[in-house]
């Protein structure tokens, strides 16, 4: 069995980046996402040089395919995706 090098072929393809984004590239891409996205964006914050999107169950579809198809976004891979479990509420999971 061949185990393949992920990095490597992400080099190889000019696709890896081993800096991280810059406070003005983060900051900018923010302001693209909430210009484009104001009614499905509940909040967004940078933290650790990390842009957090908060969004409702319902507009989170819309708002991963606006992340991976926009022509300023082009997300290529989804690290995580978080929810809140309220026990007592009707829909727990928000």
């Amino acid at each position: 069995m061949v185990f393949s090098n992920f990095k490597k072929k992400l080099e190889e393809r000019g696709l890896w980046q081993d800096k991280p984004m810059t406070d003005k590239a983060i900051n900018k891409l923010e302001q693209i996402i909430n210009s484009e996205l104001t009614s499905k964006v509940v909040d967004s914050s940078i933290i650790f040089n990390e842009l957090l999107i908060t969004t409702n169950s319902e507009e989170l579809l819309d708002v991963l395919k606006f992340l991976k198809f926009n022509e300023n976004c082009k997300f290529k891979q989804l690290i995580d995706i978080a929810g809140v479990d309220y026990p007592g509420n009707k829909e727990r999971f928000n």
